[in-house]
């Protein structure tokens, strides 16, 4: 996916959000990873552009809607009751992906669209 993170690595800092690189490049590479193994077409769809003070990252391919293994929670909710009941115990090496945009992401998402599936995060500069 080394297009992908190049594509969304210039754009955050067109954007003047050179803080948000390493975790927008990590999460559009999870983001794509995911599309390109799960996804049914044969091409995909990365989009990012401005929210707010941060960004929004979008991966579109044509596949269905995913059937989640395990909940995973956004970052905002770490250290609640219910983040403790998202705690990922897959021992596996795969399968992480979401769980790592779900830390890296202020929030994220899955959506139907018209061609398929598309997945976003959104990230925003540490206070």
């Amino acid at each position: 996916m080394p297009e992908a993170r190049r594509f969304v690595t210039d754009q955050v800092r067109e954007l003047g959000c050179p803080d948000l690189t390493d975790d927008a490049a990590l999460c559009v590479s999870e983001l794509a990873t995911n599309a390109a193994l799960h996804g049914t077409g044969a091409v995909m769809e990365v989009a990012l552009e401005p929210v707010g003070t941060g960004v929004r990252i979008s991966v579109e391919d044509a596949g269905q809607l995913p059937h989640p293994r395990r909940p995973v929670a956004p970052r905002h909710d770490y250290g609640t009751a219910e983040h403790q009941a998202t705690v990922v115990e897959d021992p596996l090496t795969s399968g992480r992906g979401l769980a790592i945009v779900a830390y890296l992401a202020h929030d994220w998402g899955v959506e139907e669209t018209a061609q398929g599936t598309r997945v976003w995060a959104e990230l925003y500069p540490s206070s």
